[in-house]
Parts: structure tokens; sequence; C-alpha cells
């Protein structure tokens, strides 16, 4: 039995495991005991639990990474299958502004929702330029690629300042959160794009960044659907989590359980003689 190939799939495993239960919690919490008369969670073990997930989370995620053995993780990103999902992201960027600019803000009296108004066309830009490119990016392209996370700071600015939700409110935690772990995803990746990558520090990062999106996103969607909230803005705010959600799980994925390729015709068979090339399943160093 392959150690160096099951330790990473397991590690895929718990961390889809623990973000799913971090859902469960949060979303049943958000159904259940939500009170949406002062926009908090009523006191309880419940929403005890909820809150407090979050650091067993991060502890599982750092743990089980640094349990991998140095050595045994690829240092290039896996790429199949990254174009739909990176134009999926990119196309909620653009909608988030469409809809916020129809819908939402000429009802807002703060000013600064125009920064990530204008911030998400730009990161938009970035994900529909970079969905079909592979490997090391250029210097120009990896420097578009900070500007989802430029984004991700201003929107949890824009919560942090936001006077139409409670302070504090778990809500508006929930969704700072998943920023958060948004731009750890992206930074994460982005370091790969750049030849500089700490591959077991990556996908603790990317694992941290799922559990965050997917909590600060589809209990807010499942709220609003169900009629416990009410607020368009975190509505859009969700859809582009759910989305980064998404396209971090399917980045963590492709990189810890990667799909061999079928070799092509013009693959040139290897001699005894002939000193064999690493193949990409094959442990990169660190």
């Amino acid at each position: 039995m392959d150690r160096s190939r099951i330790t990473p799939r397991l590690y895929w495993l718990i961390s889809a495991a623990v973000a799913l239960v971090g859902v469960a919690l949060r979303s049943v919490c958000m159904l259940t005991a939500f009170d949406a008369s002062v926009g908090y969670f009523n006191e309880g073990f419940l929403s005890l639990l909820t809150r407090a997930f979050y650091f067993p989370a991060v502890m599982i995620a750092v743990g089980c990474a640094a349990l991998i053995p140095k050595g045994r993780l690829a240092t290039e990103l896996n790429d199949q299958s990254r174009s739909p999902v990176a134009y999926l992201l990119g196309l909620s960027l653009v909608i988030f502004t469409l809809g916020v600019l129809l819908v939402c803000y000429k009802d807002r009296t703060n000013d600064f929702l125009t920064y990530p108004m204008a911030l998400a066309i730009l990161a938009a830009l970035y994900f529909f330029v970079s969905g079909k490119k592979a490997g090391r990016y250029t210097d120009g392209l990896s420097l578009l690629g900070f500007l989802p996370v430029i984004w991700c700071v201003t929107t949890a600015w824009e919560t942090y300042t936001d006077q139409f939700t409670a302070v504090n409110s778990p809500v508006k935690i929930g969704l700072q959160m998943g920023f958060l772990g948004l731009a750890l995803i992206l930074l994460s990746e982005l370091r790969f794009r750049l030849g500089k990558p700490l591959p077991r520090l990556a996908i603790a990062f990317m694992s941290i960044g799922l559990f965050c999106t997917l909590n600060g996103s589809i209990p807010v969607l499942l709220g609003t659907g169900i009629g416990v909230l009410d607020n368009t803005l975190h509505v859009f705010y969700a859809s582009v989590l759910l989305c980064g959600g998404l396209y971090g799980a399917i980045a963590l994925f492709r990189f810890l359980c990667p799909v061999k390729e079928a070799p092509s015709e013009s693959t040139v068979a290897v001699t005894d003689d002939a000193p064999s090339t690493p193949s990409a399943d094959s442990p990169n160093v660190e």
C-alpha cells in the first residue's frame, strides 16, 4: 500500500468532512436558533458549538497537513477541470456587481459599497483571463491575481462598516470569515503560479478556506430561502463565496488526488538505457 498516495487522499476526505459538518451545524443553527428581530443566535449549546467549531477546523487542517511527510506533495498545481469553475467564479463576480448596482446600491447610504462593486469586475477579469492557463503565470498575470484578494479585503471592510446589520451579527462574521477563507485559497494558489510553493502550508490554507467559504455562504443562502434572513446584499456575497468554495474544493481535490492523463500518441517510449522522466504522480521535494 502506497502511503504517499493514500495520505493526501485521506487529507482531502477529512477536509471535506470537517467543512460539511461545520455547514450542517451552522445551517441548523441558522434555521432553528436565529432570532431575526435582534439579528443574533439564541444562546444555547448549538449556537456555542457553531461558533466554536472554527477552532477545531483550523487545528485539524494544520495538524493533518503537518503529518504529511515532507517531500510527498507535488510542487505544481494540477490544472485539470479548472476552466469551468474559474469562469463560474468570474461570472459570479460580474453578477455581484450588476446585482448590487441594480438592486442594493440605491438604498445604501454607505458609499464604501462602491469599492467592492468596482473591484469585483477587475477580479472577474483575472478568472476569465487565467481560466485556461496552466502551470506558472507571467508576472503580469500573477499581479492581476491579487485583485480578487483585494476584493476580499474590501468586502470584509464593507460588511464591518455596514450600518444595516447588527454589530457582531453571526451572519456578518460568517461572511467576513468567508472572505478571509477565499483570500487564503487564492494566495495559496498564487504561490504555485509564482514558482514559490509551500505545498503542506498551501493545503492547510486551502482546507481552512474551504471550511470558511462554505460556512459563510450555504447557511446564509438556506436562511434566505426559508425566510429567516432578508438581506439581498448578503445573498450576493454568499453566492460569490459559494462559487469560491467550489473553486477551492476542486483545486484542493485535484492537487491531492491527481487523475492520470492518458498518454498521447506522440509520447516517446523510455528505454531501460535512457533516464526516466518523473511522472505527475511522483513525489517532488518541497
